[in-house]
């Protein structure tokens, strides 16, 4: 948890450089000023604070269709107001086939796969109880995909190790308000099932100084670059753990067609074998 607190507060040369940073913060008070719903925080709001980070992969408002139910069923499918993830070209077929439904959100090839990091806002007014909810449906998937994809590289021994983190950022319902938390899954020590377990990073009241804003802005940008990162480092390795079975399923099968191959001249020394010369 340190670790990510400490990864939260690195300065940024592209704020401390940017030339624009003080009229996005005059922009951002202008637009709490006039009560924004959800969809204006998500094309006027988010832009401001994600900056240049608005270019990794994501997805806006899209139901879960392909997630494997996390509980009985019985929790209706999650719609993420956003996700970061990796194009699904660039994880290995196997890979997809294996643990599809628990890092895949949905089968269109356009959409991200292995979400680490979402982010849910509530207009002015909203119930913050439901944004707080939300905020846990996300990180528990997200952890999960982690927790999956950390299972496939090193085993069942890894699932719940409690390092498979997912990262949750909110907006609102109270003006100007960000929150980072972050969730990871452990193992019940009663029942064997897997526990979600959300902490929070940290707050900032964007809209109180100028001074906030830059050091709410900074850890947000600095969480989406640390998930994507995180994101790029599983990929490679579960990419290497298929191709290496891969291989090996190759190498097995050219083996048992070489022992299944008759060998040359064997039909002559059979006879020869019968015949007792």
């Amino acid at each position: 948890m340190e670790h990510l607190r400490h990864v939260l507060k690195q300065s940024r040369q592209s704020i401390e450089r940017s030339t624009t940073i003080k009229d996005d913060y005059e922009k951002l008070k202008r637009s709490e000023r006039a009560d924004p719903s959800d969809d204006e925080i998500t094309q006027n709001v988010l832009p401001l604070i994600f900056g240049s980070t608005q270019i990794i992969p994501h997805q806006v408002n899209k139901v879960c269709t392909n997630f494997a139910p996390l509980t009985d069923g019985t929790l209706c499918q999650a719609k993420p107001g956003l996700f970061d993830g990796v194009k699904r070209k660039d994880v290995h077929e196997s890979v997809l086939h294996s643990i599809g439904t628990e890092i895949a959100p949905t089968t269109e090839t356009s959409s991200p796969i292995l979400p680490n990091f979402f982010m849910e806002v509530q207009g002015y007014m909203g119930s913050h109880f439901k944004l707080m909810m939300r905020s846990l449906y996300d990180g528990a998937l997200g952890a999960r995909a982690v927790s999956a994809a950390q299972s496939f590289i090193g085993g069942e021994a890894r699932q719940h190790d409690g390092e498979g983190f997912s990262m949750v950022a909110t907006y609102g319902p109270y003006p100007g308000f960000l929150h980072l938390n972050v969730t990871h899954r452990t193992k019940d020590e009663e029942s064997g099932k897997p526990r979600y377990r959300e902490r929070m990073l940290g707050s900032w009241k964007l809209t109180e100084s100028m001074e906030d804003f830059v050091r709410g802005v900074t850890a947000l940008r600095n969480a989406r670059e640390w998930a994507r990162d995180e994101r790029t480092r599983l990929v490679a390795q579960m990419n290497s753990t298929a191709a290496q079975a891969g291989g090996a399923q190759r190498s097995t099968k050219r083996r048992r067609e070489v022992d299944s191959t008759p060998l040359r001249g064997s039909k002559r020394l059979e006879r020869e074998a019968s015949t007792g010369n």
